[in-house]
């Protein structure tokens, strides 16, 4: 199934609860939600645009609240039982200030916003108190993606100086902090994911490779030969691992012909999902696996967004 979005689509979460549905933020800082059940699966249910100036590049929920932010270093709330939206962190100030570079990616666990930024930040913010962030000098180049590891007090980041690196948050506070654990890759490391336990995590690099690491352990890991050249036009690929699988597995996009979506094990192992009537024929670089059932939705950036299930 596919549904046309609009311009490039640079962000992707999936619906909450059990409901079948699909959010998506483009590059001119749109906002859309649809319901993938519905027989016109290209129609818009709901449309939210002038909140961002520049692209959105990440989505959370957060009970019947859906956050934004992007490029803009803007962060926004949107409340469906207000049916209202309000901006909760503006890194702007800072920006302006040289203190960082504009955020170029964050995640949310409860009311702890983490930032990515170009400069090679990684920022902390409490959204319960109007206090300037902490920031911390991660990486010697561009901060690309940030997320909370599951189930631990820890924050990991990558970045375009080929690393991933975890950070205890009791050790941000401090004026130097050191990670507590890192992986190096020969090329940029545009995205990465943890399992569900905390216990894994999945990379992509622009040396051609996927990584499957046991967090804490042996630093060389698992890699996996992966065509991630995507070139100056397409979003970098962003790796998400599958909740449903029985061994540690991969979603990630493929640059291979006929065009497909390509599913990675720990072992080696690819495989690849095509809708096999020639349909499908963009590279989808985002995706979101359904946390209840076994649905996975791809982005493209020509705006259209194809479910397999």
């Amino acid at each position: 199934m596919q549904g046309d979005q609009g311009p490039d689509v640079l962000a992707r979460v999936a619906a909450p609860g059990g409901q079948d549905g699909h959010r998506g933020g483009d590059k001119n800082g749109r906002v859309g939600i649809w319901d993938v059940d519905e027989a016109d699966g290209g129609a818009c249910l709901w449309a939210f645009s002038g909140g961002h100036a520049r692209p959105v590049t990440a989505l959370a929920w957060a009970g019947d609240a859906l956050f934004t932010g992007g490029y803009d270093s803007l962060v926004r709330k949107y409340d469906f039982n207000r049916l209202e939206s309000a901006v909760v962190a503006d890194y702007g100030s800072l920006v302006n200030d040289e203190a960082v570079g504009h955020l170029a990616h964050w995640c949310l666990d409860g009311d702890a916003l983490y930032g990515a930024h170009n400069c090679g930040a990684l920022t902390l913010r409490d959204l319960r108190s109007p206090s300037k962030p902490t920031v911390v000098d991660a990486h010697g180049k561009k901060a690309a993606h940030v997320a909370k590891r599951p189930g631990r007090d820890q924050v990991a980041t990558s970045s375009n100086d080929g690393t991933l690196r975890v950070w205890d948050l009791r050790a941000l506070a401090k004026k130097r902090p050191e990670a507590a654990w890192s992986v190096a890759h020969g090329r940029s490391i545009h995205g990465f994911d943890f399992s569900a336990d905390g216990a894994s995590v999945v990379t992509v690099s622009y040396d051609d490779t996927l990584g499957f690491f046991d967090v804490g352990g042996d630093a060389g890991g698992v890699r996996v030969r992966h065509n991630n050249h995507t070139g100056r036009y397409l979003t970098p690929f962003k790796p998400i691992f599958d909740p449903h699988a029985a061994s540690p597995t991969a979603i990630v996009g493929s640059m291979g012909r006929p065009r497909a979506v390509d599913v990675v094990s720990a072992s080696g192992k690819v495989a690849a999902l095509n809708d096999g009537d020639g349909v499908f024929h963009a590279v989808t670089s985002l995706h979101a696996v359904h946390p209840f059932v076994h649905a996975i939705a791809g982005a493209n950036n020509s705006g259209r967004v194809s479910i397999w299930r």
